[in-house]
């Protein structure tokens, strides 16, 4: 008997294939981020080197790292990869991959996976949003903090007071780049509601490249509705909805038209 030399030793192995996207993070098209699994499975996906959340063409997003087995993908068989919540090569890139854009009903991300032996891409058929639970600050938020363009008329310095007269509202927290529907609440009644894609804003909302601000201007509000801003003070809040169909409710803020 002989052996070939260790020197020449080399790695046996089939070109990867792709065949669906499930997971308990993936609700129809849409992919939290943040909480569940997503799970890319194949053919020869055994030797997975890096799996990458990539754009509608299939092209890596500029500023987004691969994730590898060290940083939050598991080799789960031949024939499945898993994609834990929050991946650590992901953190803090978020708001470049939240997408809640939609295209012929499906979203506009896709994964990609890399093997010694060649490259799979899902398809644009199953293309995915991808977003994170909509988040207000600080930590634990205050109406001082959540809110900016905005004043303390009547002194109370705790719940902030906004007069449409002084301008845009602004509202301060994190992963809004993932959001798909703006709600102006009364209590529990939503008097206006505001459809929302952040790489397409209707006309008098902005919310900026880190997903961190919200800023919507009087005209907007007006436009979305008229009795959300009361002749005298009242206590209002907003609500967002995240295209994985996760909400979170302002503080309360003083509002008068």
């Amino acid at each position: 008997d002989i052996l070939s030399p260790q020197a020449t030793r080399f790695e046996i192995g089939v070109p990867p294939t792709y065949g669906s996207i499930t997971g308990t993070g993936i609700a129809g098209v849409n992919y939290r981020r943040d909480n569940g699994t997503l799970l890319f499975n194949g053919t020869g996906l055994g030797l997975a080197t890096k799996l990458e959340i990539v754009d509608v063409n299939g092209n890596p997003i500029v500023g987004v790292s691969p994730v590898t087995d060290t940083t939050g993908l598991t080799i789960v068989s031949t024939i499945q990869l898993s994609l834990a919540a929050d991946a650590a090569a992901l953190t803090g890139q978020g708001h470049l991959i939240d997408s809640s854009t939609l295209a012929n009903s499906v979203g506009v991300r896709r994964i990609r996976v890399t093997t010694p032996f060649g490259v799979t891409t899902s398809t644009l058929a199953t293309g995915v949003t991808v977003s994170a639970t909509p988040a207000f600050l600080p930590a634990t938020a205050t109406s001082l903090a959540t809110f900016a363009g905005t004043t303390d008329e009547d002194g109370t310095n705790t719940v902030m007071d906004y007069d449409l007269s002084n301008g845009s509202l602004v509202i301060n927290g994190s992963n809004f780049r993932g959001i798909n529907q703006i709600e102006l609440m009364d209590g529990a009644t939503a008097d206006g509601t505001i459809a929302v894609d952040p790489n397409a804003p209707p006309a008098g909302i902005t919310i900026n490249a880190t997903g961190t601000s919200i800023t919507i201007t009087q005209a907007a509000l007006d436009a979305a509705s008229a009795a959300w801003s009361p002749a005298t003070w009242g206590s209002r809040t907003i609500r967002l909805t995240s295209a994985g169909a996760q909400t979170t409710t302002t503080p309360a803020l003083n509002v008068q038209d």
